[in-house]
């Protein structure tokens, strides 16, 4: 559920900053991010202003924000806001899942968008992913905007790799034979479907083959 790599911080050495406003969840976040291994510090914040200030005085790698509980159009003012005076990549928590509001997100700068009801190993996994300049889409949004107008917004979820294999299975090829084609084995193809299967938020190959060609990854000799 990760995707294009910016830039690749060592490991142990990431700031993180996690904002709630609700104390019980941001005290929730910064205990799952005390024990990344990725992260060696953590600063809680409560406020939207507190955590703009933050951002530009401690330039955190990863900055974790829920923030569900003010009207839509706030939390976008917001959450752009800290994406424009920041270099921090931020991990947005909600419970709105309407695929304009998750292309609002994306659009704004946010690098992943989790579910406010995942277990704490997923956030954990999410936020490593973040900090570490990878992308993460949670596949309960990932169904959503597969029923609407996806615009290209599930095509970043995936690596170069796996749009490569995505591209040959949408144009006909066997497992057995995309695996020759890019010289991986055929364990690391079905790995690949595994993982694009839970991104985007389906469930068979023929569903795959479907998105391929809603978001223009078939070859033209094959459309």
């Amino acid at each position: 559920m990760t995707t294009w790599v910016e830039e690749s911080p060592d490991p142990g050495d990431l700031t993180a900053v996690a904002f709630a406003e609700a104390a019980v969840v941001r005290l929730g976040l910064i205990h799952i991010l005390e024990r990344l291994p990725s992260v060696r510090r953590v600063v809680g914040s409560a406020t939207w202003r507190e955590t703009a200030d933050i951002l530009r005085a401690e330039e955190p790698d990863l900055a974790v924000v829920s923030g569900d509980f003010i009207a839509e159009q706030v939390l976008l003012h917001h959450l752009g806001a800290l994406a424009a005076g920041s270099d921090a990549r931020l991990l947005v928590l909600t419970a709105r899942s309407d695929p304009p509001f998750i292309r609002s997100l994306f659009g704004l700068g946010v690098h992943g968008l989790l579910h406010r009801a995942a277990p704490c190993d997923q956030v954990a996994t999410a936020a490593t992913n973040v900090g570490l300049g990878k992308a993460y889409l949670d596949p309960t949004f990932g169904v959503n905007l597969l029923g609407g107008t996806v615009a290209g917004l599930t095509v970043q979820a995936l690596t170069d790799r796996e749009c490569q294999i995505l591209k040959l299975l949408a144009a006909g090829h066997t497992q057995r034979e995309i695996a020759g084609q890019l010289h991986i084995s055929l364990r690391t193809v079905e790995t690949h479907l595994m993982h694009m299967r839970r991104k985007i938020g389906v469930s068979n190959r023929a569903e795959l083959i479907r998105f391929a060609f809603a978001e223009g990854l078939v070859p033209e000799a094959a459309s």
